[in-house]
């Protein structure tokens, strides 16, 4: 007898999604989609930057004094400066365009993966029902050769 091992469809289907190509292909368009509808967006929001500086000088000099003797003078100055800018554009065209490409990409992306992941499903399904029956038409011809046999030992 053939030995029977039959999966559940559920753990088929998981182990599928680990290794199929073309599915992992498609999730990666999916991620590009999404990801240019977030660079489209970024265009319109507004910009801010922030920059700071931190210095510090010192300075030393010997002066001498009329009497022959030396006086030694130190200075240290700190500068400490902070700057934020934010700025926000009125409009812009181009990046308002952007947007609406990065949008109507990323849905384009999602309903192809989303065909891709239909087909997949159907694919694997038929694949494993093909599998059954092909278990039932084994099992069907084991029992019609045991069957035979039994009757030529009669």
């Amino acid at each position: 007898m053939a030995s029977e091992v039959t999966p559940d469809l559920v753990d088929v289907h998981s182990l599928a999604l680990e290794h199929d190509a073309e599915l992992q292909a498609a999730r990666h368009r999916r991620d590009a989609g999404t990801e240019a509808l977030a660079q489209g967006r970024a265009g319109l929001l507004p910009s801010l930057s922030l920059s700071g500086e931190h210095s510090r000088e010192r300075e030393w000099s010997d002066q001498p004094t009329p009497p022959g003797s030396v006086t030694e003078q130190r200075r240290e100055i700190t500068v400490t400066r902070y700057q934020a800018s934010l700025t926000q554009p009125l409009f812009r065209l181009d990046a308002w365009y952007d947007y609406q490409e990065g949008r109507a990409g990323s849905r384009v992306a999602e309903l192809e993966f989303q065909q891709r992941m239909q087909g997949f499903n159907r694919e694997l399904l038929q694949a494993y029902l093909e599998a059954l029956r092909a278990q039932v038409r084994i099992r069907t011809l084991e029992s019609r050769v045991a069957g035979y046999r039994s009757l030529q030992r009669e």
